[in-house]
């Protein structure tokens, strides 16, 4: 008992900052031009989600339930497999959450008008904006190059916040995306065992993630009935 003790997080750690870092380059260069198309589908998105009372909500989960499974094929499937022994076991996980997503999509109606608090929904604009703009851009700062950073919705993180930020802005109950949640626990203590500083979006998000469950025990309100 006291040797397991013993072990530290990075003892678990089967590869270094610098090796993770390519691994996204080179996923992002095979799906080059996706992560150009996917930055105009979050920016559209988002415009959409601030100009507009109602927007259409059956593609959009669908979409993002597709990212899932395909970073779940191509991400860690293909790629970061050669790297990480229990890739695969994440492969699943990404696909399980695709497949929740996908079966909540058919459950929706195809508009969606804002019955949330205000409050609550701007919170998830932020979510939206982080996993757009300021998470390549904080990766940029800590000494990412620009084809090494998280590609919008395209990458595990990414993808992970995106779903988080849909929860609050489409009053969706959050144990639907509770895989997105795992993953962003697995996220930190990656990078936390790295020292990296990028270990504070995964972090911020998954309690931000807490919040809305909270948030949902207390207004005992469940999902939007319009959707």
């Amino acid at each position: 008992m006291e040797d397991l003790f013993s072990y530290r997080l990075t003892d678990f750690l089967m590869f270094s900052e610098q090796t993770y870092w390519r691994l996204f380059s080179r996923y992002n260069q095979s799906i080059f031009p996706l992560p150009l198309l996917s930055l105009a589908f979050g920016l559209y998105c988002l415009y959409a989600f601030v100009a507009f009372k109602k927007i259409v909500i059956k593609p959009l989960l669908m979409l993002i339930a597709l990212a899932w499974l395909w970073i779940g094929f191509r991400f860690f499937g293909q790629l970061y497999s050669e790297i990480n022994v229990y890739a695969g076991y994440l492969a699943v996980l990404f696909w399980l959450q695709g497949l929740l997503l996908l079966s909540r999509s058919f459950k929706t109606v195809t508009y969606h008008a804002w019955f949330r608090h205000p409050f609550e929904r701007y919170i998830g604009w932020v979510l939206w904006i982080m996993a757009l703009l300021m998470l390549p851009l904080f990766e940029i700062l800590l000494g990412k190059s620009m084809n090494a950073t998280s590609s919008f919705a395209l990458t595990p993180d990414s993808i992970a916040i995106v779903s988080i930020a849909l929860v609050l802005i489409l009053n969706i109950k959050p144990w639907w995306v509770l895989a997105a949640a795992l993953w962003l626990m697995i996220s930190t203590l990656t990078y936390w065992a790295m020292g990296s500083l990028l270990s504070l979006p995964p972090f911020i998000t998954l309690l931000i993630y807490g919040w809305a469950h909270w948030l949902q025990k207390r207004n005992k309100t469940g999902d939007n009935p319009s959707i």
